[in-house]
Order: structure tokens, then C-alpha cells, then sequence
């Protein structure tokens, strides 16, 4: 798996499913460490090898990240509805990625993708009724795939004795309840978070935050005493709303640079957007546009029900041994 690839299927949960419709071209993706130039020519020239000294985390910064991840708990929000944008441009691959999302208190969601890429036009639609989860995806031209699981019997093996707290994590994030939240705690574990500015974008007061590559992030996206990989994402910029907006710390935008093809500054590889945030406190009844967003109608169609194979997947989960972490907060076994 291309490091790209590993980047985009990780960054964000709420896409991951989408993210996953075009994971096909994304293998096609060569190492960037092994690129060749699309004329068939020697690699292009990178940028500078990756400074050896350490970087410096700024405590404004990293508090302004945990205040988003804090007041954006989702129990917290009660009702959510965001529209989303995403634009990825590399070597080789280019896509858009639009779609609407909304959540409400019992595990109730709505999550609609649209993805462009080239000719293709993608399509996916996750709803959750807070007992029943509902899929569709439409893949080009072809018919529609659906199938569905009964998420209270999957809430019930994982909340059984013996299940690790990052089965149950990994399940909630993959399914998208957990909203905005899991993308902010990734980066939290990932980058380290060097500069914090007050600012403005798109007319909204906001907080401006710089994130790089943790040193062992970087250290296993780059070979040693090597330029930084053409087409790897290598800085990170956040706009989080500020504390008098509402929603406060809402992650407006986001932003991945990168070496591109001409050598100099960086390229602008992903940028992805929350567009117009409604929130509504969950102690206050449905908001009324929202009638029916959480309601799946199957048709005639017979819905292939995949609850024993979460659930066998959860037991198998339950059933391996723990996994370590190394200094740097990575996983190891």
C-alpha cells in the first residue's frame, strides 16, 4: 500500500467509506520513493531531506486542538448537520469528493458521498435508524449494492467482557458515529502541532494551527538522509472556529502540503472542508427539516444482512492479543 493511500483511507473517518469507493486507483499509486517521472524519465527533484532536529510542539496550539476535540464530542453537539467538501489533487489521481452529513442523539446518522473521479461518478449512502444500519453504494453505472446490520446486537458484543477499548473505537469510527471528532484525534497522535495564529477565512474569525509529522510518522514515510517523497503530505493546516463562533473550534477547513512535481514551495495535495454547520443541543426536540433523514426504504430489494459477520469479526478481534505501543504512540505487535 502506497503511502498516499495509507494517508487518504486514514485521515478521515467520516470519509473513510468514500474514501474507500476509489481505493482502486489509489493502489495504482507507485512508492513516491520509487516514482519515475510520467514521461518515463528520471524521478523529479525533490525538496530538502526532512531536518533531523525534532520539532517543537506550541502549547496554544495543541490546547486549541484538545479544546475542539472536547467541545466536539458528539454527545455534547446532540443534533449535527455539516456538508462536506474534498478535493485531492497527485500524480496520477485527482478527485472531488461532496456529500451531507447529519447525526442525532441514539446513534442516529445520515451520511450521503458523491465522488468524481475521472469519468466515474461514485455515489454512497449510510443511514442509521439507531437499530438498524443501512448501506447503499452505486459505483458508476452499476446497479446499486445495499446491505444493512442490526447495530444493537453489534453494540452488544462489544460491549460483552473482554472487548478492548480500541475494538470498540475502531467500530464507531469506521461507521462514522463519532463524527468530526476521530479526524482531530488522529492528527492529535500523528503530527505534532508547531504554531498557533489567530486569522480569518472566508469572513469567519478562526484559529490558524501549523501540525508536521510526529518523528516516528515521519521517520516511516521517508528513508534516511532522502529528499521528502513527491506527492506525500508533509504539513498540515487546520482552521478551527474560535471560542465565540458557533460552533466553537468547528474545523472549517484543513489542508495537506506537500512536494509536487516542480521543484520549490509545496503543493497543495488534499483540502477538505465542513461547510455550514447546524447545531442543535440534545435536550431539544428534532429539528423539523430533519423528518425522515434517518429512515431507509429498501423497496423489494432483498438486503443482504451482514450483523454475524461484524459480530464474528468482533469476537476474532476480541480474541488476539493486545497490541503494544512504541514510543512514538504506534501500534506494534
Amino acid at each position: 500500500m502506497s503511502r498516499f493511500r495509507s494517508f487518504v483511507l486514514l485521515q478521515l473517518p467520516l470519509l473513510t467509506i468514500a474514501a474507500l469507493l476509489i481505493t482502486g486507483a489509489l493502489g495504482q499509486q507507485n512508492s513516491p520513493t520509487g516514482q519515475s517521472s510520467p514521461a518515463g524519465g528520471s524521478a523529479p527533484k525533490t525538496s530538502s531531506p526532512t531536518p533531523a532536529a525534532p520539532p517543537k510542539a506550541d502549547p496554544n496550539a495543541t490546547a486549541a486542538l484538545n479544546k475542539a476535540i472536547d467541545a466536539l464530542d458528539p454527545k455534547k453537539l446532540g443534533y449535527v448537520e455539516t456538508k462536506l467538501w474534498e478535493q485531492v489533487d497527485t500524480m496520477g489521481l485527482s478527485f472531488q469528493a461532496t456529500g451531507v452529513y447529519l447525526s442525532a442523539p441514539k446513534d442516529r446518522l445520515r451520511l450521503e458521498m458523491n465522488v468524481h473521479l475521472g469519468n466515474t461518478d461514485s455515489k454512497l449512502l449510510v443511514v442509521s435508524d439507531g437499530t438498524w444500519v443501512w448501506n447503499e453504494m452505486k459505483l458508476g453505472n452499476d446497479e446499486p449494492l445495499l446491505s444493512k446490520y442490526d447495530l444493537r446486537e453489534v453494540q452488544k458484543n462489544l460491549n460483552a467482557p473482554g472487548t478492548l477499548p480500541n475494538i470498540v473505537e475502531d467500530f464507531y469510527r469506521s461507521q462514522s458515529f463519532r463524527g468530526v471528532v476521530p479526524l482531530l484525534q488522529t492528527l492529535s497522535k500523528q503530527m505534532t502541532f508547531t504554531r498557533f495564529e489567530s486569522t480569518t477565512w472566508n469572513g469567519k474569525q478562526v484559529y490558524k494551527l501549523t501540525a508536521v509529522w510526529s518523528p516516528d510518522m515521519s521517520k516511516a514515510m521517508t528513508r534516511s538522509g532522502q529528499p521528502w517523497p513527491v506527492f506525500t503530505p508533509r504539513t498540515c493546516y487546520v482552521y478551527l472556529a474560535k471560542e465565540n463562533n458557533t460552533p466553537p473550534y468547528w474545523p472549517y477547513r484543513l489542508e495537506w502540503w506537500g512536494p509536487g512535481l516542480r521543484q520549490g514551495d509545496d503543493a497543495l495535495l488534499m483540502q477538505m472542508e465542513f461547510r455550514d454547520p447546524k447545531i442543535s443541543p440534545p435536550d431539544k426536540a428534532m429539528p423539523g427539516d430533519y423528518a425522515g433523514s434517518f429512515v431507509f426504504n429498501p423497496g423489494k430489494a432483498k438486503v443482504p444482512d451482514f450483523t454475524s459477520n461484524l459480530v464474528e469479526g468482533i469476537k476474532a478481534a476480541r480474541n488476539q492479543p493486545a497490541p503494544t505501543r512504541s514510543s512514538g504512540g504506534s501500534p506494534t505487535r
